[in-house]
């Protein structure tokens, strides 16, 4: 009787004991406003604040790298870690075989941006042909890079957001893509609203995910769980509408 009294209190301690919650890094290429503002402010950040509170299995080490860094990062490192906000055709796995990915998070788009005094609508790759368009460092484009490698596009790399914008509102640059919720930011902070124009038709439209490597299948059930909550109770589309979606 004692023996079996023993082994209940034991079981009832197990239970009873706090989940160790695993390290995760959570890295982030996006280092410009509204997804980074400081490393406690910003959407990527709101965004896993809301995901820690539904999940105590995981716990979330945010730092942002560049892109460059990132891509590097992704071969060599062993431990989990979680890529936020990002779509697996920009990571060569369009058919999500390559790497682990969550459940849809939300719907954005690109956007093509140009002067107001010679305008560009987006018409698909026959826009970029023969044109230099500039870019973010490091991103993967649709249309514009196939037309760079077959050297009738050309590419323009710039290390961030706002010098990127900025190029189209001084007519330094014909055409910029850009992911719209950035472009808007930019715009909006600098007072460019007639200084760049918006194509009506964006460059692309995609899902945001989060790419996982070195996760556990548990920790993508998790996740996913938390996703699916966040989504339902509201709590995702209240964040995304403060960061102007």
């Amino acid at each position: 009787m004692k023996r079996l009294a023993y082994l209940l209190s034991t079981l009832c301690l197990l239970f009873a004991a706090p989940v160790q919650a695993s390290k995760v890094d959570v890295l982030s290429y996006y280092d410009s406003p509204p997804f980074h503002y400081s490393n406690e402010f910003g959407l990527v950040k709101e965004v896993m604040s809301l995901l820690d509170k539904h999940i105590e299995e995981m716990d979330f080490k945010y730092k942002v790298v560049s892109r460059p860094l990132l891509n590097k990062l992704i071969s060599n490192i062993q431990r989990p870690f979680i890529i936020p906000l990002v779509n697996p055709v920009w990571f060569g796995d369009s058919n999500r075989q390559k790497y682990q990915w969550s459940i849809p998070l939300y719907a954005d788009s690109n956007a093509l941006l140009s002067h107001p005094s010679d305008p560009v609508e987006f018409k698909g790759y026959q826009s970029f042909l023969n044109q230099t368009v500039a870019v973010p460092s490091g991103y993967r484009i649709h249309f514009l890079d196939d037309l760079v490698n077959k050297n009738k596009a050309l590419r323009l790399d710039v290390p961030t957001i706002k010098t990127l914008v900025e190029k189209v509102a001084q007519k330094n640059a014909r055409m910029a893509v850009v992911p719209y919720v950035l472009a808007y930011h930019q715009v909006q902070t600098n007072g460019w609203q007639d200084r760049v124009h918006f194509s009506k038709r964006p460059h692309q439209s995609y899902k945001r995910f989060f790419m996982f490597k070195n996760a556990s299948k548990q920790q993508l059930e998790f996740f996913n769980t938390a996703i699916r909550e966040i989504q339902e109770n509201g709590q995702l589309e209240r964040v995304l509408k403060k960061y102007g979606y």
